[in-house]
C-alpha cells in the first residue's frame, strides 16, 4: 500500500512532518487522560540514545527486562547501568499519565538502561531514518520489530539523483522551468512529469526529480536508469525544426555557437553544441539538415544516466517502514500487539511532492491520538 507526495522544503518539511505526527498524537492523548489512561509517545530520539526496548506488559514483566533487538540503523551502542540513586532518564519519550484503570498485566513496559516505563498506550511516532541530525535515526523500525512487526524494506526518497555523465556536472547551477522528465527502466516509463529541475554538482534535482526518485528507489538499487529532459515539450518535433530554421534564418551571417542565445540558456549552449556534434564555427546557413535534425532530437530527448540516489541526510522522506497490513487503518493500532500505535513516516507510507506526506503526518497522527 503507497499513496504518493512532493515538495521542496527538503530537511524542514521532514522534520516538519514528523513534529506533525507526535504533535498531533499528542494533542488527542490529552483527552486519554479523562478516561483514566497512562499514554506514552515516543518521538524522535537522540542519535546517541538508541538503546530502548519495548514488550508486552505481564503480571511478573516489570521484574523481567525484555531482550533488545538489534538497531536498524545505526547500530545501538552498548550502555553502562545508571546509578540506582539517579533520577530515571524519560528524555526519549513525552509522557501523559493518568490513573491506571486497566488490569494489571494490560499495557506495554518500555525499557532502556535498566529503568522501565508501563503505560496502557505507546504511540511510536518516531519518523524515519531521513535527517538524521533531527532525530530520526530510525528507532522506531527497531520498536516494531520488538512488537512482532514486519519493516519493509527502506530507502530514502524524494531525494537528488546521481548522474554519470561529465558535462551534467558543467551544468551545476542551472535551473529550467517547463521542461518534460521521462524516467525510463530500459523500453518502460517509470516516471514522467512537467515542471521544473535543477542541475548540481553531482547531478540533478528539483520537484520532478525528487519525485520521481520515489518511483526509481528500489530499481535503482539494482541496474542504472536513463532519464530524458525535454527541453521544449511545447514544441513538436516539426515545430522546433522550424523555430530553429527562423534562429538561423535571423542568424545568417553568425556561426552556429552564436545562432543559440534564444532557444537555451547561456550555460546550456556549450553542452548542447559538443552533444549535438555541429562544428561550433560552422556558418549556420551551412548546418545541414541532418546535423539540424540532431539538434532537434538532443532537445527532444536531453539524456543523463542515473546511477543512484542521494543519502538520508538529504532526502526528504524514508520510503518503507512498518508494514501498513500489520496496523488498523481505522485507528492506527497494531493488530499485533494491543496498545500498541503507529503515526507518521515510521509506516509504510509515502508520496510524491506535492504535501502528501505531511498530510500522511498529519492524518495517521489524528487517527492515533482519537483511538486511545
Amino acid at each position: 500500500m503507497r499513496h504518493r507526495q512532493t515538495s521542496s522544503g527538503a530537511g524542514q518539511l521532514a522534520a516538519l512532518a514528523g513534529a506533525a505526527a507526535l504533535m498531533l498524537a499528542l494533542t488527542f492523548f490529552a483527552h486519554g487522560l479523562l478516561l483514566g489512561l497512562s499514554a506514552l509517545v515516543i518521538g524522535p530520539l537522540p542519535a546517541a540514545k538508541t538503546a530502548l526496548s519495548l514488550s508486552r506488559k505481564q503480571a511478573a514483566a516489570s521484574s523481567q527486562p525484555a531482550a533488545s533487538a538489534d538497531a536498524i540503523e545505526p547500530d545501538a551502542p552498548a550502555q553502562a547501568q545508571p546509578d540506582a540513586s539517579a533520577p530515571a532518564d524519560t528524555s526519549y519519550f513525552v509522557a501523559l499519565e493518568g490513573d491506571d484503570a486497566r488490569p494489571a498485566d494490560a499495557g506495554i513496559i518500555l525499557e532502556k538502561s535498566g529503568k522501565s516505563v508501563d503505560a496502557d498506550v505507546v504511540v511510536i511516532a518516531t519518523g524515519g531514518l531521513s535527517y538524521p541530525s533531527t532525530g530520526s535515526t530510525g528507532d522506531g523500525y527497531r520498536f516494531a520489530k520488538e512488537a512482532g512487526h514486519t519493516v519493509t524494506p527502506l530507502s530514502p526518497a524524494l531525494v537528488p539523483f546521481v548522474c554519470a555523465e561529465d558535462d551534467v556536472k558543467e551544468l551545476q547551477g542551472l535551473s529550467l522551468r517547463n521542461i518534460e522528465v521521462t524516467v525510463w527502466n530500459g523500453k518502460k516509463v517509470l516516471w514522467k512529469e512537467f515542471g521544473e529541475m535543477l542541475f548540481t554538482h553531482f547531478g540533478v534535482s528539483g520537484p520532478v526529480v525528487l519525485s520521481a526518485s520515489s518511483y526509481a528507489a528500489k530499481i535503482i538499487k539494482k541496474t542504472p536508469l536513463r532519464m530524458d529532459i525535454d527541453l521544449k515539450p511545447a514544441l513538436s518535433k516539426e515545430q522546433l525544426d522550424a523555430r530553429i530554421l527562423r534562429d538561423f534564418d535571423e542568424a545568417k551571417n553568425k556561426q552556429f555557437k552564436n545562432s543559440l542565445n534564444h532557444l537555451f540558456p547561456a550555460k546550456l549552449i556549450p553542452v548542447m553544441i559538443k552533444r549535438s556534434g555541429i562544428d561550433p564555427e560552422k556558418q549556420v546557413n551551412e548546418v545541414t539538415a541532418e546535423e539540424r535534425k540532431r539538434l532537434v532530437d538532443l532537445t527532444k530527448a536531453f539524456s543523463v544516466t542515473l546511477t543512484g540516489l542521494r543519502g538520508y541526510n538529504e532526502a526528504i522522506v524514508t520510503q518503507g517502514g512498518v508494514n501498513v497490513k500489520e496496523v488498523n487503518p481505522s485507528t492506527m493500532e497494531s493488530k499485533k500487539l494491543q496498545g500498541l500505535y503507529f503515526a507518521g513516516e515510521v509506516l509504510d507510507l509515502d508520496g510524491v511532492t506535492g504535501g502528501f506526506n505531511l498530510q500522511i503526518a498529519w492524518s495517521t497522527g489524528m487517527l492515533a491520538g482519537r483511538s486511545v
